[in-house]
């Protein structure tokens, strides 16, 4: 998790205005200027053309999947370039699955000129992995000793799915420059009119086009033959507003690739058999001197420095692979470079070298190779038919995970190593407030009453759209806990930002090592629940629950008061991988419950107390995958409308604990009854007074109230798992949706 500091940018730039020229040779280049021009900014790449200067403003991330592979000095077939490349698409294709493309080079050692080969398609990977094969003009037998491709899977945003509308995005027709994007780029439209008048036709609806046509506007205006190819990008990246990873590729720098983030997760990967030059890659910035300029660009063997730059030693074979996800690069390679925001990352003849454009006090001189401790079998199905289904059976060892290291069930203690430093801090808070979109936020629910009685603070629970739509007030006093599966959401990650700027502590709750809100929050816990690739998010709930309850143990510590009620909170997190093994048993129980209520168009989820939670995500799990109306309900407000909706039609599943609620919960239990309505019940086994009235019961063992949502969100798991797949959808990729990210 990243160092505390104020949060905040620089302060938005105004766009140029019509009509003005540009000088000098520099893209960037502030001269001084009169009084009457101060409002505009400028951005050289000629003497006579100019776009808009971008305000930096922040957007909210669309979800898809870049992989991109180059192999210098390492012999490759053309159909062995492939494979790697759909290989990368297939562990990313939950990040989208619309359509799908790769750009190859499409010339061979025979034929002296370069083209660039598109090929995309409308679809899933699957598809495009056929459409390649179907390429009549390329040899697959050709080999390459050093070759860059790119690969894209889409979820589209701007433009229906469509192979024109599928990346990798091009310049021209000729394929000059093409690149793949991840993001939103929220300025597109000015910047598309611009280039439209300066003659450059457009063929998609995407905003990604408009970074290829720009990158060609500037390699047109260059002011130097030898102009590199990352300043080239560094330049375009500074024209654009909003959020993105950017992989290029160009017939102009062939072997060469280009490579940028800003709000959206890039990763290179490095596998060689030969000694790596450096463990820690320095941090290279451009000067504002002009004859600096020029000299940058006199020859490669200076912008290529060896002491500069990450090669294998020898000017050896070496291999990158370029990927939003470790998913995608683990089965190569274990030894990655995770970028930062608005770095830029080059490779050419085999070295990788990372520049920025502007310093600050708080940037990091280099960027360190990772080494990842994922494993391979981690992300593959295995005997599972979903991925989903995978997960869910994962909980038993994924909550044990979780707990590792963390809980010591010997002396009833917990610490969190990432939180350890700021307890004190903590301790003093006025309040906390947990933020979260979606399962995240259901998470924060689950755990807010146990929070409220463990750290005897008030904790507000907010979702990250409604927390930012509200501006809601935040103090230095306030800890502010931001919580997602994949570190990267949107909206989430925007409503940190709105709270660091008013200088409150920022912790992280997130799976992802390396994801943007674990780099830029104060200090936080990962959840170790292992990658998880279904859309539909099922163990990092669980352990997300985990987590939260962790922290409330570790504040209580010292309070004696508590200690009786801390160990029978300990004594149940080590019996919990047990009972979520029980529970997982009553599959086929489950199944068959599936088989009466595929058919159904609504179903209704009630309770109250520490269950609501559980109704509310059980509910989002049934429509997010089996596309049926489903409702979690507050039990308690049962008599204040949705009582009208009950009959002897309507399903409604009841989640009955033996809780301080269990009492109002029967008197929800009759109120159905008396309407006809036949109510399945999540019970627990002894719970005879609820099997009474009971249509079907589910039966799951007993733990401690605050941890029992763990073990009953479970069978609702399982069954809007069990419905999908009897309705024939797939169970990991729901339509319209994708996994991690929304869009603001």
């Amino acid at each position: 998790m990243g160092s505390r500091q104020a949060g905040g940018g620089p302060a938005p730039a105004p766009p140029l205005a019509e009509g003005s020229e540009l000088k000098g040779p520099e893209a960037g280049r502030r001269e001084p200027r009169p009084a009457e021009c101060q409002a505009r900014t400028e951005f050289r790449v000629s003497r006579t053309c100019r776009v808009p200067e971008p305000r930096r403003v922040r957007a909210a991330v669309t979800m898809c999947g870049i992989f991109a592979y180059m192999n210098y000095r390492v012999p490759r077939t053309r159909k062995e370039i492939f494979e790697t490349l759909i290989k990368g698409l297939q562990r990313l294709e939950y990040r989208g699955y619309d359509s799908a493309g790769v750009a190859i080079d499409g010339h061979n050692n025979e034929v002296k000129e370069r083209h660039i080969q598109l090929v995309k398609k409308r679809g899933n990977v699957k598809a495009l992995d056929e459409e390649l094969y179907k390429q009549d003009s390329m040899d697959l037998k050709v080999e390459f000793e050093t070759h860059f491709g790119i690969a894209h899977t889409r979820w589209a945003t701007h433009g229906v799915p469509n192979a024109v509308n599928s990346h990798p995005q091009r310049s021209d027709k000729g394929n000059e420059f093409v690149v793949i994007h991840n993001g939103i780029i929220t300025n597109y439209k000015d910047l598309r009119k611009f280039l439209e008048s300066k003659g450059y036709e457009f063929e998609s609806e995407t905003d990604t086009e408009t970074i290829a046509k720009l990158i060609k506007y500037v390699f047109d205006n260059r002011e130097t033959e030898d102009i590199t190819f990352s300043t080239l990008v560094e330049r375009v990246i500074q024209q654009l507003e909003g959020a993105f990873a950017l992989v290029f590729k160009s017939i102009h720098y062939p072997g060469e690739a280009v490579a940028t983030r800003r709000g959206s997760p890039l990763l290179i990967g490095v596998r060689s058999k030969y000694k790596l030059s450096t463990e820690q890659i320095p941090i290279l910035y451009r000067t504002r001197n002009f004859e600096n300029v020029k000299n940058i660009c006199k020859t490669r063997m200076k912008r290529l420095d060896s002491s500069t730059c990450l090669h294998a030693v020898g000017d050896k074979a070496v291999e990158f692979f370029f990927a939003s996800d470790a998913s995608a690069i683990i089965e190569h390679t274990n030894r990655v470079i995770f970028l930062e925001d608005d770095d830029i990352a080059a490779v050419a003849d085999g070295k990788l070298s990372i520049h920025r454009v502007k310093r600050s006090a708080s940037d990091d001189p280099s960027r360190a190779i990772q080494t990842l401790q994922m494993e391979l079998q981690q992300i593959m199905k295995g005997n599972f038919s979903a991925f989903m289904q995978k997960e869910i059976f994962e909980q038993p060892e994924s909550v044990f995970n979780t707990m590792r290291g963390r809980v010591n069930f010997e002396t009833n203690t917990v610490l969190l190593g990432g939180l350890k430093d700021h307890l004190k801090e903590i301790r003093r808070c006025r309040r906390l407030i947990v933020i979260g979109c979606g399962t995240s936020y259901h998470a924060a629910v689950a755990t807010r009453q146990v929070l409220e009685e463990l750290t005897e603070l008030p904790v507000m629970v907010e979702l990250a759209s409604d927390f930012l739509d509200r501006n809601t007030p935040v103090f230095r006093d306030d800890v502010c806990f931001f919580i997602s599966q994949s570190g990267e959401t949107a909206d989430t990650l925007l409503a940190l930002r709105y709270c660091k700027d008013r200088r409150a502590l920022t912790v992280g709750v997130t799976n992802t090592v390396g994801s943007s809100i674990s780099r830029e929050t104060d200090c936080g816990v990962h959840i170790n629940a292992g990658p998880e690739i279904g859309v539909a998010s099922t163990k990092a709930y669980t352990s997300q629950f985990i987590s939260l309850v962790m922290f409330g143990l570790m504040m209580s510590e010292d309070r004696i008061s508590l200690q009786n009620r801390r160990r029978e909170i300990i004594c149940g997190l080590r019996s919990l991988p047990g009972l979520i093994k029980e529970v997982l048993s009553l599959d086929e129980k489950i199944h068959d419950l599936a088989l009466e209520l595929y058919t159904q168009r609504s179903l209704l989820v009630m309770g109250r107390g520490y269950n609501y939670a559980t109704c509310l995500e059980g509910a989002l799990k049934i429509k997010e995958i089996t596309y049926m109306h489903s409702e979690g309900i507050l039990a308690g407000e049962l008599k204040h409308g949705p009582l009208a909706l009950i009959d002897k039609q309507m399903p409604v599943i009841m989640v009955i604990m033996k809780d301080p609620c269990f009492a109002k919960c029967q008197n929800a239990l009759q109120q159905v009854t008396a309407r006809q309505g036949r109510p399945i019940i999540l019970c627990s086994r002894d719970d005879t007074e609820s099997s009474k009235f009971a249509y079907k019961t589910i039966e799951l063992p007993h733990t401690v109230d605050c941890l029992q949502g763990i073990l009953s969100v479970i069978p609702l798991q399982l069954l809007s798992f069990h419905l999908a797949v009897l309705r024939g959808y797939d169970v990991d990729f729901p339509r319209n949706l994708a996994k991690s990210v929304t869009v603001e």
